[in-house]
């Protein structure tokens, strides 16, 4: 699991550099580079929790970094949304 989750945050780390310049060109393109910035953080945090439920042998760091993934992903909604209302606003006094 944590050699998968490494290699699917390298893999996104690539998608990123690729988005870096587009992702100002409309909500569609802003929404690419959260999504991918999202899951890129969540397979880093899963690499982490993974080396840390084998180094305590407890399930806590996997939780926590759940609710911490939890989090990251409400936010990245919230700031599309944001983005949607303030880009429909303003095709809406075109």
């Amino acid at each position: 699991m944590i050699v998968t989750a490494a290699a699917n945050a390298a893999t996104n780390l690539l998608c990123l550099r690729l988005l870096r310049a587009h992702r100002e060109q409309g909500v569609h393109l802003k929404a690419s580079w959260i999504f991918t910035t999202n899951d890129m953080l969540a397979n880093a945090g899963i690499v982490v929790s993974g080396a840390a439920v084998m180094l305590f042998d407890s399930s806590l760091p996997d939780l926590t970094v759940g609710l911490v993934v939890a989090g990251i992903v409400l936010k990245g909604g919230w700031d599309i949304l944001k983005e949607a209302r303030e880009e429909s606003a303003g095709q809406s006094k075109l």
